[in-house]
């Protein structure tokens, strides 16, 4: 799946494996760029009326 289809959980994780492999500034920088993506996926939720933070199928409504 395309990266701009997934969904924010999907972006973002890193495992302890990748994480350790960084130093602090790289981890600072990680930290500081989910944030800000983590700002702007919640000012479109707000936006759009509807969660955008996890994947569509679980925003569907039974």
């Amino acid at each position: 799946m395309p990266p701009r289809f997934r969904p924010m959980t999907c972006v973002v994780f890193n495992c302890e494996l990748v994480e350790g492999g960084m130093g602090p500034d790289e981890r600072a920088a990680l930290y500081a760029t989910e944030n800000l993506l983590r700002d702007a996926i919640s000012q479109a939720s707000r936006v759009a009326g509807r969660r955008l933070d996890r994947a569509l199928l679980l925003s569907c409504d039974p």
